[in-house]
């Protein structure tokens, strides 16, 4: 689909480690050394059992896309309302002008496969009924698969908590072996506690947000989508452009001028 990149890849990440940075910060002013959170043997807890549970909820080769998943979350572009919503009045005009068949041309210009399908099935006089089934079919395909990425990373944050709680019971498990060893006990203790801070900070700061950023951006195409839809079924119709244009720019989220689509394409 015609996007608008990102101005700042890997964001979320980003404040994720702002967020971790400030809290450690606070941790440092009240006096506790930084070393002191690192913690090799729940860093395993938590991240093993977080990663197996999560791969235990969705099967081995759904949990292997959680790279692209990660990758879809952090380098997502947004999409471009206004050349899109251009591109469609300008199909209208086209089809009010010239008939339908002159869109086949557009569909093998088009560089969104989904607007592609679109402008061949109206060239290809498909009936309404139809159109729209196959249209909303491309679209839900699409949604379903960022869904499931957004669901890997809300499952991962709902598990890494309960992985710190079991590794804190694990670690104080150890420790109360050690009641006859005072200068042991409380080293042994403070270890056992930084599996809950693990497993707590990592959902907070990176799994729960990345999924959540994955799901918004999974509304943000289906509206998308729907935008299209709603455009093709106007010109199908026989609309004309300036219908078009006029209900385009109540749709979009941004600001669209109904004269300015029109006017763009065209050349006036």
């Amino acid at each position: 689909m015609d996007t608008v990149k990102s101005k700042l890849p890997f964001g979320s990440i980003i404040a994720g480690v702002v967020g971790l940075g400030i809290m450690l910060a606070g941790a440092i002013i009240e006096g506790s050394p930084v070393a002191g959170f690192l913690n090799i043997p729940a860093i395993l807890i938590v991240g093993g059992g977080t990663t197996g549970a999560t791969m235990a909820a969705f099967g081995l080769e759904t949990f292997l896309t959680i790279g692209k998943a990660f990758m879809t979350a952090q380098n997502a572009a947004q999409p471009n309302w206004e050349k899109t919503a251009e591109n469609l009045v300008h199909a209208a005009e086209l089809a009010r002008k010239e008939g339908m068949l002159r869109l086949e041309k557009e569909a093998q210009e088009a560089t969104d496969p989904f607007l592609a399908v679109a402008y061949q099935l109206l060239a290809d006089g498909a009936d309404p009924s139809v159109m729209r089934e196959i249209l909303w079919a491309e679209a839900e395909s699409e949604h379903t698969q960022v869904k499931t990425y957004a669901a890997i990373f809300e499952k991962a944050g709902g598990f890494s908590p309960t992985m710190g709680i079991i590794g804190t019971v694990m670690g104080l498990t150890h420790a109360l072996q050690l009641l006859d060893k005072p200068d042991e006990l409380g080293p042994a203790i403070a270890s056992a506690f930084m599996a809950t801070l693990y497993g707590v900070s990592s959902a907070n700061l990176f799994l729960l947000p990345t999924g959540n950023r994955i799901a918004e951006l999974g509304k943000q195409q289906e509206a998308y989508r729907e935008f299209i839809i709603a455009a093709i079924m106007s010109i199908q119709r026989g609309d004309n452009p300036r219908q078009v244009a006029e209900k385009l720019s109540a749709m979009a989220p941004v600001p669209l001028d109904a004269e300015e689509l029109r006017g763009k394409k065209s050349g006036g």
